[in-house]
């Protein structure tokens, strides 16, 4: 049996975004995540939004969020189920704790893991 994470935008730490025609990725070096009821920190996660438009400093997109969320058929998420593929368009907004805010506009969204999660348990009290 394979174990459920899903992702917390908050205090997740993006290590680059990058652009590719319309396809904008996300690569997490660390992604606030919960497996099961525990919460913690995981590597690898990639998001990857397909005929995407955005705002945003790109340059400025790195480093902690303060906070983010998806919104798909009118529902705002805060936190993904992973794997998670959308099933129509998708919007984003994503704060950073440099005060960059990226809002994205998408045709579609994956967020998984790109290898090992390497789990790490949260120690904060």
């Amino acid at each position: 049996m394979s174990e459920v994470y899903s992702v917390d935008f908050g205090d997740s730490e993006v290590r680059r975004v990058e652009a590719q025609g319309s396809t904008l990725t996300l690569d997490f070096s660390a992604a606030q995540v919960h497996r099961g009821a525990t919460a913690g920190y995981a590597q690898s996660l990639v998001m990857v939004f397909e005929q995407a438009r955005w705002t945003g400093a790109m340059a400025d997109c790195i480093g902690r969020l303060r906070d983010g969320h998806v919104t798909l058929a009118g529902t705002r998420l805060s936190r993904l189920v992973l794997p998670f593929d959308s099933l129509g368009a998708v919007t984003a907004e994503l704060l950073f704790g440099n005060g960059t805010l990226l809002s994205v506009q998408a045709a579609s969204l994956t967020c998984r893991f790109s290898g090992d999660p390497q789990f790490q348990e949260s120690m904060a009290c």
